[in-house]
């Protein structure tokens, strides 16, 4: 069966602790609210399985460790290098990504993110602009916004997320 550019590719790099099915995650919330409003053009990808991407819609979410990083996305990059390598074609190709990113702390999470969007482009997928929503330990990161809007953290989180999923779905290549 052939899916159209429309629907969204969702590729979770969870924490080993977190169930992937815990809807109590941050993570897992964010994810949720990113695909709120995209009905049944929604795929959850196992990264262990998929190694080509190409044409595709997307959505890339991380927990970061403690340390800034995530060894199963790290994996995952590696074997789409592998498999550019074998076959001589950019993996991802066509493909446009957003990248969601959840941290128990401040540290490394622009890092995580730089790594894996240039890993992604040299790998064939393009980025929509501002294409990252950081929820950073206690949503520090969202208190500015915070003073502009009169809304609860968690729910300002939830309306980025939404809103980065929306731009992701409707981003048409030329």
């Amino acid at each position: 069966m052939s899916r159209s550019l429309s629907t969204t590719y969702v590729m979770r790099f969870a924490k080993e602790l977190t169930r992937r099915d815990d809807e109590s995650s941050r993570l897992n919330r964010m994810i949720a609210s990113a695909v709120e409003e995209l009905g049944n053009d929604v795929e959850n990808v196992d990264v262990s399985k998929v190694i080509t991407l190409k044409d595709k819609h997307l959505l890339i979410a991380v927990d970061s460790d403690e340390i800034g990083g995530h060894p199963e996305l790290y994996n995952w990059l590696r074997r789409l290098y592998a498999e550019k390598e074998r076959t001589g074609e950019d993996p991802l190709s066509g493909s446009t990504g957003a990248l969601l990113l959840n941290s128990d702390g401040p540290l490394y999470t622009k890092r995580i993110a730089q790594y894996t969007i240039f890993h992604m482009n040299r790998l064939g997928c393009r980025f929509i602009g501002h294409p990252l929503v950081e929820a950073v330990d206690a949503l520090q990161n969202f208190k500015t916004w915070k003073k502009v809007v009169d809304i609860s953290l968690e729910d300002l989180l939830s309306a980025k997320c939404r809103e980065l999923g929306k731009r992701l779905s409707d981003y048409q290549k030329f």
